[in-house]
């Protein structure tokens, strides 16, 4: 730290010589007497003194101390002694930069010597900078009396000054040139300085008790409690936690009441975690460092009742005053209460940053060094500028957005950028609806459409495989005998995930079930039930048969013996009864107890209605054919909704962050939240491009490839060959990129309220936000995977 601010012409000034780290008293108040003797002071007290000082520092400030050991004049301060000033840090330890004293107006020396005299004393013990004198005028009479007297030179007086002029040269003061105020505050805290200092927070913040290991909390369906005494509900902490759970907070002011220490544990008794925050902290002793005793009483009486984790963010002493709750599970020091610093704990509470700072003190328990390391295992925030990119090229994005909303192209939407795993760049912009009455937050979910595709079918076929149980080059007829007599016996599930199967693109079932004006009663019922079970919205229920119904449309479909690209919904059909019948499971069941529970995704799955509030479920199209009514928490898709919202095809919902999660997971290598859900092999096989040779088919096994020859794709030109995602009819779009370790989220309901509205395609939004991402790119990684592909 000295060498740094010296490197740039900065004095790096040490206090206060000999050690004033061990005093009872305030020497703004009073003379401290410092009692140890000369062995203890030179092991300890002198011991940063004497390393700065053979490293170069250039200033020294002395303390209003009574050190006996070192100087028996009584009420002399060590400020005033010669022996102390001139003797032991001059001489003995080779100091020759400048040396200042503290305020020469504390009672620590006021109190004992007459302005002016004090001066001539502090002159005399060897100080060469007089601090805070107060009255100046007398004191340069005085001095010049005591030259007069001889207890100082003119000689010594024109060396120091000399010393002051020539620290004033090495600063630069010699070519003085006015500081330009103009973005003065710009230039004084550069956006480096606060990628530094996020960084020096993380590696600060201390787990010092975890037992059991209740920290990182993980993301499975727990409930989840925050306690903030002395914070409120939107400070950075709070909001921080919410971006990683749903959880339940409970604000309580720095002088908590008995009645709240006895209430408040009974009531949070059935959550599985309960985390307490104490904000509002002081650094004095005297003061309990801020902690009350009814907040220790409080957290001593919830620690017994519920699994507590304690966040102290202030002194580390505080330790002393919970460190004996051996109920206590958790116990974190944060050292400050800034928003970095809240933002930090929250990420390391959950696993978004790792814990390895060490206690800088020992307190009656715990020793200095102490300190529990973790491991990252959820999504981090950064800043952009800390995982190599332009946080003014991510914000040219806001520009596009509003464009977006501007032209109509969509209502509103969720954007997620992350980068080596950290979120640089998220926004919810909009409302719902073009009525404007809901604004997009980041809890609300969108029907994912396709991209069910990968998130459901293809990493069900994933799992399936890597248990023996499916092989990519697996005929259909091998799992569907219904198919044994028919075209469809020979294709392969490579084939149908890829779409060089032959099959048509897509069926619309509906209209074998409707006339022009209302639908047929042998296929719909408005009340559910015998017969029909199958909801397939408000007031709408499907006949048993209609499942079959639609298999049988699906058989008598051509399909074409030439294979060649075709994108089609109709193999994922299939694939999903195979899934079923392997599993004997339910579809939405498998997947949530193999993915979405494990993942701890609290937004993602099916039948968003059973598990969310409506409010914050966005609403697609207004169907006026079939459902004739506003789609609202159902599947938008037509053929998944007659199957009832669960499709292979279609039927997922999920937030940004859930949908980036996964993305994260598989470019991971399968790893993510301290479980392995894929092998790296696995994702590999499926995510290359399956027909490139001879083929104008990018697709892999379930995902989507890059178009890398300039023709129009789902993604910009930038993207690596590597990459892979999925887009949505709903206007969605999921993406990550091995390379560059680039994961980008675009969700938006572009089809409310009608499907007609293209402008999020013609206007090539999602790309040309793509396009941006990678120009704010300053740090670019070398490729560890390759991959084939055409081009």
């Amino acid at each position: 730290y000295m060498k740094g601010m010296q490197s740039e012409k900065v004095l790096a000034n040490a206090k206060h010589f000999p050690g004033h780290g061990d005093t009872d008293v305030d020497s703004h108040l009073d003379l401290p007497v410092v009692m140890h003797d000369k062995f203890r002071l030179d092991s300890l007290e002198l011991f940063p003194f004497k390393q700065l000082i053979q490293h170069g520092l250039s200033s020294v400030m002395v303390a209003h101390l009574s050190i006996p050991k070192l100087d028996s004049t009584p009420n002399r301060a060590s400020t005033l002694s010669p022996y102390i000033v001139d003797t032991l840090l001059k001489q003995n330890l080779g100091f020759e930069g400048l040396v200042f004293t503290d305020a020469l107006n504390m009672k620590g020396v006021s109190k004992y010597f007459e302005p002016g005299m004090v001066d001539v004393e502090a002159l005399v013990a060897g100080n060469d900078v007089l601090l805070f004198a107060e009255n100046v005028p007398l004191a340069i009479t005085k001095i010049k009396e005591a030259i007069v007297q001889g207890r100082i030179t003119q000689a010594e007086i024109d060396r120091r000054c000399y010393k002051i002029l020539k620290a004033k040269e090495w600063v630069g003061l010699n070519n003085y040139k006015p500081v330009e105020i103009k973005n003065l505050y710009q230039d004084l805290n550069p956006l480096s300085s606060t990628v530094r200092y996020r960084k020096m927070v993380e590696n600060s913040i201390t787990l010092v008790k975890n037992n059991p290991a209740v920290i990182p909390i993980p993301r499975s369906r727990t409930k989840v409690a925050l306690v903030t005494i002395g914070g409120s509900e939107n400070d950075a902490f709070v909001e921080q936690c919410k971006k990683y759970r749903d959880l339940d907070v409970v604000v309580l002011s720095s002088e908590i009441t008995s009645q709240q220490v006895n209430l408040i544990p009974n009531r949070l008794k059935d959550y599985n975690r309960v985390i307490v925050a104490v904000h509002d902290m002081s650094q004095s002793p005297s003061k309990n460092f801020g902690v009350s005793k009814m907040t220790q009483a409080f957290v001593r009486n919830l620690s017994k009742k519920v699994t507590t984790a304690l966040v102290l963010f202030g002194n580390p002493y505080a330790i002393n005053q919970f460190e004996s709750y051996e109920e206590l599970a958790g116990l974190v020091v944060a050292h400050q209460d800034n928003n970095i610093t809240q933002e930090a704990v929250a990420q390391a509470l959950f696993g978004g940053v790792s814990f390895s700072g060490r206690l800088p003190i020992s307190t009656n328990k715990y020793s200095a060094g102490t300190g529990i390391e973790t491991k990252k295992i959820q999504l981090g925030y950064s800043l952009p500028e800390q995982e190599g990119m332009n946080s003014q090229g991510l914000l040219k994005i806001d520009s596009l957005l509003a464009l977006g909303l501007k032209e109509n192209a969509y209502p509103g939407c969720q954007v997620m950028v992350l980068r080596n795993g950290n979120v640089v760049f998220e926004r919810n912009v909009g409302y719902q609806t073009y009525a404007q009455t809901n604004k997009i937050e980041s809890s609300d979910v969108y029907d994912l459409a396709s991209i069910t595709k990968i998130f459901a079918t293809t990493m069900s076929m994933m799992r399936l495989q890597e248990q023996g149980k499916i092989s990519l080059d697996d005929k259909l007829s091998d799992y569907y005998p219904l198919v044994d007599t028919s075209a469809y016996r020979f294709m392969t599930f490579r084939e149908m995930l890829s779409h060089q199967a032959g099959l048509v693109g897509w069926i619309p079932f509906y209209l074998h079930t409707t006339t022009s004006e209302e639908l047929f009663n042998t296929w719909y019922s408005q009340n559910e039930e015998k017969g029909y079970k199958t909801k397939v919205a408000d007031d709408l229920y499907a006949a048993k048969f209609a499942k079959d119904s639609i298999f049988q449309l699906i058989l008598k479909q051509e399909v074409k013996a030439k294979k060649e690209y075709k994108y089609s919904d109709i193999g994922y059909y299939f694939l999903k009864e195979i899934i079923e019948d392997i599993t004997n499971q339910d579809f939405d069941e498998y997947c949530y107890e193999n993915f979405y529970e494990p993942m701890g995704l609290a937004t993602m799955g099916y039948h968003p209605r059973k598990k969310l509030p409506l409010q914050h479920i966005v609403p697609t199209e207004y169907d006026q054919v079939f459902r004739k009514q506003l789609v609202h928490g159902y599947v938008h898709d037509p053929g998944a909704a007659m199957l009832g919202g669960v499709g292979g095809h279609a039927g997922l919902f999920s937030n940004a962050y859930d949908a980036a999660y996964i993305m994260q997971c598989l470019l991971n290598g399968g790893n993510i939240g301290g479980k392995k859900y894929f092998k790296q092999s696995t994702i590999s096989e499926y995510t290359k491009c399956q027909f490139c040779k001879d083929t104008d088919n990018r697709r892999g096994a379930g995902f989507d490839k890059p178009v890398m020859d300039g023709s129009p794709g789902p993604t910009c030109d930038c993207v690596s060959p590597n990459s892979f995602g999925h887009s949505g009819f709903t206007g969605t779009l999921v993406w990550a990129d091995p390379d560059e370790k680039i994961v980008y989220v675009f969700l938006s309901n572009r089809i409310h309220p009608s499907a007609e509205n293209t402008k999020l395609l013609t206007m090539n939004l999602r790309t040309e936000i793509q396009q941006l991402i990678y120009d704010a790119i300053e740090v670019h990684y070398t490729p560890s995977i390759q991959l084939s592909n055409k081009g």
